[in-house]
């Protein structure tokens, strides 16, 4: 079976870096790890374990259409923006 890739938005923040943190532990199921923030955070982190997990880090702003704004349901969206 085919692992599936991971996309972590606004990986240097808090909670991302938790997860980030307990994901060495399980880096094994996924395939791709793909870390996405506008800020360099993540990789300035020296607790993380960054050979473990193996990540590709893109540092880019998401931005988030206005009309897309206002949905309930890409609530998800404009926290990572």
């Amino acid at each position: 079976m085919k692992k599936p890739n991971l996309l972590v938005l606004g990986a240097s923040g808090g909670v991302a870096k938790t997860v980030l943190h307990y994901l060495t532990h399980y880096r094994n199921m996924f395939g791709k790890v793909v870390l996405l923030d506008p800020h360099d955070g993540v990789r300035a982190d020296p607790y993380l374990n960054h050979k473990a997990l193996n990540y590709m880090f893109v540092q880019k702003k998401i931005i988030v259409p206005e009309k897309e704004r206002k949905k309930e349901n890409q609530l998800f969206l404009i926290t990572a923006y």
